[in-house]
């Protein structure tokens, strides 16, 4: 993976309404890029155009976000995720990024990817998830956070069982309990009185 320095751990602002695009082609070479990627990037539009999408890279997101990432694209599907960029001075900006595949004559020919402002709970999650990833702790599919040991998975999926089937035990058990106290209740109280009035019925 590229590493790009220096780097000065300074986050800079984006505005609200900035939408930072470009297309790259199947290697990931900027083809174009909008106004508002190349004034947050800080980079010139002729020192981004020709140039790998890397160069853009932060050295603090882990090579397996954006190996997730290629791997997504690959499968001509959408990728989405929080990413940490580096401006050309070594800040950083923050940015929710989606890129998609652009299919020509049923194939796809390259990318495009349009980012906008992160927002600081989503900046935090992605901080603590860049750490559990570079753990080896987590895993990224399709940008959806995974965890890395399937087995954790199926003993989280096992111990949700667990707790649905004793869930259903307690409510039969309860419903068990419910008719065992009716049924007493019936027996000592309510038969008691019906057989009196029987009584004297037949008396009458």
């Amino acid at each position: 993976m590229r590493t790009n320095l220096p780097i000065t751990q300074v986050e800079q602002s984006i505005p609200e309404n900035a939408i930072l695009s470009s297309t790259t082609d199947l290697k990931g070479t900027i083809l174009s890029a909008s106004e508002d990627f190349v004034k947050v990037s800080g980079f010139c539009r002729e020192e981004l155009i020709g140039q790998p999408h890397n160069l853009l890279r932060h050295p603090d997101v882990p090579a397996a976000v954006f190996a997730d990432m290629w791997a997504t694209l690959k499968k001509g599907k959408s990728w989405t995720a929080i990413v940490k960029n580096r401006a050309k001075n070594g800040d950083h900006y923050w940015v929710r990024a989606n890129a998609s595949p652009v299919e020509e004559d049923g194939r796809i020919s390259g990318y495009v990817s349009v980012r906008t402002p992160a927002t600081r709970d989503e900046v935090q999650a992605a901080e603590v998830l860049y750490k559990h990833v570079a753990q080896g702790k987590t895993c990224l599919q399709g940008g959806v956070p995974r965890a890395a040991s399937a087995l954790k998975w199926d003993i989280f999926r096992l111990k949700g069982s667990l707790n649905t089937a004793l869930l259903v035990y307690a409510t039969i058990i309860m419903l068990i309990g419910a008719l065992l106290l009716a049924g007493g209740f019936y027996w000592t109280q309510i038969k008691p009185i019906e057989q009196h009035e029987l009584e004297r019925e037949q008396l009458n």
